[in-house]
């Protein structure tokens, strides 16, 4: 933080914070013992933004370097590259395995992915790896909480997944010996709130409609 300008005043609040932390584990109302951690920073500490966008900014710089092409993106840790060539990809992984050895990080390859504009495309990049863990390749995905597609083809199996869910929410506000009134309710915050989870960008058919 020092070295990129941060001002010592708040780099020593941040290091003495941290040096004293310690933190317990909640369990149905009790409290376990103090404990000191490790790694890793408190989520939800406003000075830990600057933490990790630190630590983000040496990622996005050294990519920067070695695909200059490409466009980068990011909020937080959720990293992204548009690139244009199977060669940028594989420069991009390969600063993604050395910073992982560098900082002691380890991505999470089961939420990494590369969005393509085709299948056929896709298979052309699927012998590229994390860490020994092939990148899934599809048109579609998510993409900092957006589901992004790039086919043109609307998969409705996640609509029907989130219909599924949700009828099976609403089944059970029925049976609540609850009024009229509040199991309304319910059924507003429980089942709606599940039913559109994530399916704003693809809509629902008549019959996944008729079936909430």
């Amino acid at each position: 933080l020092l070295h990129m300008g941060c001002p010592p005043v708040v780099v020593n609040v941040m290091r003495n914070m941290y040096s004293q932390l310690t933190i317990r584990f909640k369990w149905c109302g009790y409290h376990g013992n103090d404990l000191r951690p490790s790694n890793g920073f408190a989520q939800g500490d406003p000075l830990s933004v600057m933490i990790i966008n630190a630590l983000t900014a040496v990622w996005l710089r050294r990519v920067e370097a070695v695909a200059p092409n490409a466009t980068l993106g990011g909020w937080l840790d959720d990293l992204s590259a548009l690139i244009h060539s199977k060669a940028e990809l594989q420069a991009i992984v390969q600063v993604n395995d050395r910073f992982d050895d560098l900082t002691g990080q380890l991505t999470n390859s089961d939420k990494s992915a590369a969005l393509t504009s085709s299948k056929a495309l896709s298979a052309r990049f699927s012998d590229v790896t994390i860490h020994g863990q092939p990148i899934p390749c599809e048109p579609h995905g998510k993409l900092l909480g957006c589901r992004i597609v790039l086919d043109g083809q609307i998969n409705h199996s996640l609509a029907q997944k989130r219909v599924d869910g949700a009828v099976k929410v609403a089944s059970r506000a029925a049976l609540a010996p609850v009024g009229a009134d509040a199991r309304a309710e319910l059924v507003a915050v429980a089942a709606c709130s599940r039913l559109l989870q994530g399916t704003a960008y693809v809509g629902f058919t008549q019959v996944q409609n008729r079936a909430f």
